[in-house]
């Protein structure tokens, strides 16, 4: 750590100040120190809860209506009927609905045909000219690459996910939001967001297609009206428990976070999880702050679902969709919008690239060791400073014959017993 301001002249002093001052440095800045979670205001106990209207029976339904028309593979039947169900729910909702096709040129998805479908609310306050993005992404994984009966990437065999989590749960709690939010006049204006591609795969290079796509296409003027990105995915868990997620926007998390305890739903735990790379990372790279709601551990640290045949209807379950949808709505019924300024928001990489959440933690580990470096050679600095000052001796002594010492040598002293 840095440091290299003046002290007493004391040098008993001096080792206590300098002491205390890489103390409180390493505290402040040490990059493995435990997060602290900023708590936001609180409000009292369900003061919301008689105006929610979102219907978990509702998402549940629409969740198994995807899994029940087949794995959503871009291309296949089950991937067209859940496009045709989720522009179906929205139009009758009265959201105003469209698609944003595009075919990627790269990657194990090149040359097939995908499409993000959008539904727009726009809000009838005078002052509704912000933007919120809620996102799920309504694609499934190819091949169940973490199951040992369908885990071959390429046919044959290779089974695709049933995907009742990571997909439909998130599409489901979209849908009935949706519903119930028709005829609710909110500050903001709302795009819901259905993301495709997002889960092609094998590896990074070949996911997120949908969500790349639609950052790139977004104007200046909708980087900067848009106040959120929420994003949705693998929020059915039977055993859900949602943790911050690391990479995503501090102060919407305690937003967000602060609902759920209003309203007191227990799922959401208000500790850090693990860091995840998903469709939010690009939103943050732009300056919008972006979320990421998701329970990996599906359904614990020790048993995982995810990309496996097991992620089925039996392992999820509506009372889950409830919690989320809640405390989304609760959110969006009680958001304060911060109006946008002319200012564009300067893009910031985000806390992940490109790489997989194994370089990334690579990365920290690397950074830690320069800020230890660094505090090292400080702490060494100011101890040969402090080490001359005692001694009463200058850094550098320049002595010839035509030039005595600048000082007097200083006398040997005896060793106190």
């Amino acid at each position: 750590m840095e440091w290299c301001g003046s002290v007493k002249r004391d040098p008993t002093g001096e080792r206590v100040l300098v002491a205390a001052a890489a103390f409180l440095l390493v505290s402040l800045f040490n990059p493995l120190a435990p997060v602290a979670i900023a708590q936001a205001d609180e409000r009292p106990a369900g003061a919301f809860s008689t105006q929610l209207q979102f219907d978990q029976e509702a998402a549940w339904t629409y969740l198994v209506s995807q899994v029940e028309g087949g794995p959503r593979v871009p291309g296949t039947l089950g991937h067209a009927l859940t496009e045709e169900l989720i522009q179906e729910v929205l139009q009758q909702a009265g959201w105003e609905t469209y698609s944003q096709n595009f075919t990627p040129t790269s990657g194990e998805a090149a040359d097939i045909p995908l499409a993000n479908i959008i539904g727009k609310r726009i809000s009838q306050s005078p002052t509704g000219s912000s933007e919120i993005i809620l996102a799920a992404h309504y694609d499934t994984r190819p091949w169940a690459d973490r199951d040992s009966q369908g885990g071959s990437i390429h046919p044959p065999p290779a089974t695709p996910i049933p995907g009742a989590n990571d997909g439909a749960s998130g599409v489901a709690v979209l849908l009935a939001l949706a519903q119930a939010l028709e005829g609710r006049n909110l500050t903001t204006n709302l795009t819901f967001l259905f993301i495709d591609g997002e889960d092609y795969g094998p590896d990074i290079r070949s996911m997120f297609y949908g969500s790349r796509y639609y950052v790139d296409h977004m104007t200046k003027d909708e980087i900067r009206r848009t106040s959120a990105m929420i994003l949705l995915d693998m929020v059915g868990d039977s055993s859900l428990q949602i943790h911050r997620e690391p990479g995503s926007n501090a102060q919407l998390t305690d937003e967000v976070f602060a609902e759920a305890r209003a309203i007191g739903v227990e799922t959401f735990i208000d500790d850090v999880g693990q860091g995840i790379l998903d469709d939010h990372v690009y939103f943050s790279r732009v300056g919008i702050p972006a979320i990421d709601l998701i329970d990996f551990d599906y359904p614990d640290p020790s048993t995982n679902y995810w990309h496996t045949l097991e992620d089925d209807l039996d392992h999820v379950a509506a009372a889950s969709l409830g919690d989320v949808g809640r405390v989304v709505e609760s959110y969006l019924l009680t958001a304060t919008l911060v109006e946008p300024t002319d200012e564009v928001p300067r893009p910031s990489p985000g806390p992940y690239g490109d790489d997989t959440v194994g370089d990334l933690q690579r990365l920290e580990a690397l950074k830690a060791i320069a800020w230890v470096s660094v505090g090292g050679i400080c702490a060494l600095a100011v101890g040969l400073w402090l080490h001359q000052r005692r001694r009463g001796t200058p850094w550098r002594i320049t002595e010839s014959a035509a030039h005595p010492p600048l000082v007097t040598p200083t006398v040997a002293r005896t060793k106190k017993t």
